[in-house]
């Protein structure tokens, strides 16, 4: 326990979806600003879009860190089903995308 490195195949790019989930953050709220300041329809309606990029990057890091947690008898399928919830979301993403502009 913490010797700084991670045995998951995901949690070798935290850091790196750490940095993307940041940068995504700051457009996020550049286009939220820009679309009030500017009354632009078309920035705040991206920023909606960006939001559920955000909550997708934020559910991958989260399942990450249950991903790390150590398995225990009573957990092992509680943490598997949480990790796969992670990445159904990430992969579902166009489809949720899809529904979301249809409706």
């Amino acid at each position: 326990m913490g010797h700084g490195h991670s045995h998951t195949p995901a949690g070798k790019n935290k850091k790196r979806l750490a940095i993307v989930l940041a940068l995504t953050t700051a457009y996020l709220v550049a286009e939220v600003v820009g679309g009030l300041l500017t009354h632009s329809l078309a920035l705040l309606a991206d920023a909606g879009h960006m939001l559920t990029d955000v909550a997708g990057l934020g559910l991958a890091l989260l399942a990450i860190q249950f991903a790390e947690r150590p398995a225990t008898p009573e957990r092992t399928l509680r943490l598997l089903s949480r990790r796969d919830i992670g990445s159904v979301n990430q992969c579902g993403g166009p489809y949720r995308d899809l529904a979301i502009h249809l409706l």
